[in-house]
């Protein structure tokens, strides 16, 4: 009878543990991090932007040039994450200006390249490559939590 009941004990403990290393990441728990809005401090008073990231995997960018002709950008997608790596893709484009008529363009292609990202406290660093004069600089954005 003990013998059956060890047995027992053993087949139970070694399927918790087979359960429990078979189990992968929830997308949406590696996601939680970064849900909600971020604001990068701005480096010009003439300029703003603002990221939010929804629990549902979608991504909105909005950026706003102040000044004597004002315009805005709002840019739509999806994002995901892996680990610390951070994939936006960006299916929609929105621009806005006082001089201009608002124009709405269906776009696709990736925002950030090579991202990788973390969090501390209520500050998001991004670290990206971006390509000005056609030469990759490797580029870091802070933001804070709203």
């Amino acid at each position: 009878m003990q013998i059956k009941q060890t047995v027992k004990l053993l087949t139970v403990a070694i399927l918790f543990t087979l359960t429990l290393a078979c189990k992968k990441d929830n997308p949406s728990n590696q996601n939680a991090q970064l849900v909600g809005s971020w604001t990068e401090s701005p480096l010009e008073a003439q300029y703003s932007r603002t990221l939010y990231f929804d629990a549902d995997g979608s991504f909105t960018l909005h950026s706003f040039t102040f000044g004597s002709s004002p315009s805005g950008v709002t840019l739509n997608g999806t994002y995901s994450v892996n680990g610390n790596q951070l994939t936006i893709n960006v299916t929609e484009e929105i621009s806005n200006s006082k001089d201009f008529p608002s124009t709405n363009t269906k776009v696709n292609y990736s925002l950030l390249d090579k991202a990788t990202f973390s969090v501390t406290g209520n500050k998001l660093t991004l670290n990206y490559t971006s390509y000005p004069a056609d030469a990759p600089v490797a580029t870091t954005i802070v933001l804070i939590r709203n």
